[in-house]
């Protein structure tokens, strides 16, 4: 039921603004917080110049419209047109939302108008980055699709990370150096190229460890097709070589561990940060990622 008011009316106008203000306080709180999901930014609109206004109305351009009996209409239009383009062109990487059902900023699919796209090329806006959108529901509801879509892919980018992490087992265990072929009494290349040389014998792998930066693609994973992973690793080695050939020839890439190993060999080591491509399955279902193989490697770097 309403209440009774007892005052004058100017203390009821006082009051009236007061509520409205308030009303309007916790409406532009509550869009924030919705729309701060996604580091969406409520923005004030822009001021525009009289003048711009005036030389619009002058030139007959959108949106202002001749009819007969009437002169020109289109001075609330062109506020918010050139509005857009400010906000468009003050803000160059972000996408702006234009919330209307105006039909005179739309086309006939929805999307801007040809005119509207042409002033936003104009002023070197890509028409892309602005998206009409009918209401706040629809701006929301594409909000909640997307950050639903950024909760499963971080999900999955762990589980893969996680992978690779548990992976660096299978990799300690390949092989690394050049080794003695017994079949053909050759050498045989290693599994994986870290660009070491075929004089280092007996390479095995003391440390190893993934970086925590992974590429992924596609980047959202959907389906049990692999995905493409681009990572890093920092790998230390370990391995023996002649002294014959460790002092007579210059190794700058490797360090000497041991220069007296025994009386034919000493020790060496080698550092390599290496990029590699591995192949992996992820399942949405149960959230869990697979290694299948490594499809590609290079070297970055000789230290870490």
């Amino acid at each position: 039921m309403g209440q009774r008011y007892h005052g004058s009316v100017e203390d009821l106008l006082t009051n009236l603004e007061s509520m409205k203000s308030d009303a309007r306080d916790r409406i532009v709180a509550r869009r924030q917080q919705l729309a701060g999901t996604r580091g969406v930014l409520v923005e004030e609109w822009p001021t525009n110049s009289v003048q711009e206004i005036v030389e619009r109305e002058l030139a007959r351009r959108r949106p202002f419209i001749d009819k007969e009996n009437v002169g020109t209409i289109g001075h609330r239009d062109t506020v918010i047109w050139l509005g857009l383009l400010a906000l468009a062109v003050t803000r160059p990487d972000d996408t702006v939302v234009f919330v209307t059902k105006d039909k005179g900023f739309l086309g006939s699919k929805g999307d801007l108008h040809s005119d509207l796209e042409a002033d936003l090329a104009q002023h070197g806006v890509q028409a892309s980055r602005v998206k009409a959108m009918p209401d706040l529901f629809s701006v929301i509801n594409v909000l909640r699709t997307q950050v639903e879509a950024d909760q499963r892919r971080a999900t999955a980018h762990a589980a893969i990370r996680q992978a690779l992490h548990e992976y660096n087992k299978e990799l300690m265990a390949l092989q690394w150096g050049w080794e003695f072929d017994l079949r053909d009494g050759g050498l045989a290349r290693p599994d994986i190229d870290a660009d070491l040389p075929p004089e280092m014998e007996t390479v095995t792998v003391s440390f190893i460890e993934s970086e925590f930066d992974v590429a992924v693609e596609p980047s959202v994973a959907e389906n049990d097709k692999p995905l493409r992973c681009t990572y890093k690793v920092d790998i230390s080695f370990d391995g023996v070589m002649t002294k014959s050939e460790w002092y007579g020839n210059d190794y700058s890439r490797l360090e000497l561990w041991d220069s007296d190993l025994n009386d034919q060999y000493v020790s060496v080591e080698a550092y390599r940060v290496l990029e590699l491509i591995a192949e992996v399955t992820y399942d949405p279902a149960v959230e869990e990622a697979h290694v299948d193989h490594i499809v590609g490697s290079h070297v970055v770097s000789d230290s870490y």
